[in-house]
């Protein structure tokens, strides 16, 4: 910031609390914000304003543009990855100067997965997991009606038997048969629905 912004701030929080201002005072400010763009220092007056009744110092429009930029860096989420042949210093310089763009505001904020840019193919399921996530979908279902096997009521596992690796059954054949014909709206064998 330089002094004829410094002095457009102090204009702007004068109208707030009605200070005086000199050419020390803008010197003054000037040389506390010299890092802070007057955009940035305008919109911190205006958040001060609204939520405090302090008096308004240089240490307060440092705090919040400092928040407001990592607000916005972070919403940037910014992925680095080096280009070509560049130097380490080339890559320091280009981060660098990512982060200032994002902590200005000139870089959209981006969630996650568009940082990440996975790309438009989805990775495939593997073969057992989705059978499992299928197995466990039908038994979830057969799990609505009651077992014509060993009569327990809906959404209580079967109690008799064991499947082929001895662990309990959580639904015989039966009941999920019976839960595919009453999700097809057909009679089983059995005559549930």
């Amino acid at each position: 910031m330089n002094k004829f912004e410094a002095n457009r701030l102090l204009a702007a929080i004068a109208l707030g609390d009605n200070r005086t201002t000199d050419d020390t005072a803008v010197a003054y400010w000037a040389g506390l914000l010299y890092d802070i763009r007057l955009e940035d220092a305008l919109n911190a007056v205006v958040v001060h304003r609204r939520e405090s009744t302090e008096w308004l110092q240089p240490a307060h429009i440092i705090r919040l543009v400092r928040a407001e930029r990592a607000r916005r860096i972070d919403a940037a989420n910014l992925v680095y990855e080096p280009i070509g042949e560049e130097s380490t210093r080339q890559f320091l310089d280009r981060i660098a100067a990512t982060y200032r763009a994002a902590g200005d505001g000139r870089m959209d904020p981006r969630n996650i997965g568009l940082a990440l840019d996975p790309g438009p193919s989805t990775p495939a399921v593997p073969d057992e997991v989705q059978a499992l996530t299928e197995a466990r979908k039908a038994i979830r279902s057969a799990l609505t009606v009651r077992c014509p096997f060993c009569k327990v009521a809906p959404h209580s596992p079967c109690r008799v038997g064991r499947n082929a690796n001895g662990r309990p059954h959580f639904a015989h054949p039966a009941r999920l048969d019976a839960a595919r014909a009453q999700a097809t709206g057909t009679t089983n064998p059995e005559g549930t629905q």
